[in-house]
């Protein structure tokens, strides 16, 4: 199950073997027709939600100009870690792709660069 989540950040991904809704109007309709939370889910980063917007409201709206470049690497990266579930395994592309997005002042793994004292 490929789905979009406004509780991750942008760019992020998350890759479970099963699970809760976590709020997810989505994911608690495919658990409530499937009867159950056990099935793997690949959830993509849209977030977060501004606040003061209603999440219906955020989730319908014109996808901003700048983030469409990010919301195009995050595609081609969910299809690299779609394959990768199915060809290497849900534990491997978990700890492969469930890693924040980088931001300044941090490495590629998302960890906290060493500060100068």
């Amino acid at each position: 199950m490929v789905c979009d989540d406004f509780a991750l950040e942008l760019g992020r991904i998350r890759i479970r073997e099963k699970g809760s809704d976590g709020g997810h109007n989505g994911l608690y309709s495919i658990i409530t027709e499937l009867g159950t939370t056990e099935f793997p889910r690949l959830r993509l980063g849209t977030g977060p939600l501004p606040p003061s917007v209603d999440s219906a409201d955020f989730v319908l709206a014109k996808i901003e100009e700048s983030y469409i470049n990010t919301l195009r690497e995050l595609a081609d990266t969910a299809a690299d870690a779609a394959i990768d579930v199915v060809t290497r395994g849900l534990g491997f592309a978990a700890t492969k792709y469930n890693k924040r997005p980088s931001a300044p002042g941090e490495n590629a793994n998302g960890a906290d660069r060493p500060k100068e004292v």
